[in-house]
């Protein structure tokens, strides 16, 4: 397994408190996003996606602040764990 990279595309799941809605999807770019309702007090959003490098990502990190939403969580998902998820949803 190679090393993660500065400037190496990845995959990454980034949770959210609260709810983007489709209006701000040009900020997020293509980034899947899944409402959840969980056992807690707010909903919270999941993206899920590919962003070209770690610059990238800190610019979706910096927009979903800026839109008012806390980041829960941000995760790197190994290449291998993609392709098994791609799998699966085909």
């Amino acid at each position: 397994m190679s090393a993660l990279k500065v400037f190496n595309k990845g995959r990454y799941h980034i949770r959210v408190q609260g709810t983007p809605g489709p209006e701000w999807s040009e900020y997020y770019g293509d980034m899947l996003v899944s409402e959840e309702v969980g056992s807690g007090e707010h909903p919270t959003a999941l993206l899920t996606g590919h962003v070209q490098d770690q610059s990238a990502l800190l610019g979706v990190l910096n927009r979903l602040v800026d839109m008012g939403c806390p980041l829960l969580l941000v995760e790197y998902i190994p290449k291998k764990t993609s392709q098994i998820i791609k799998e699966e949803t085909e």
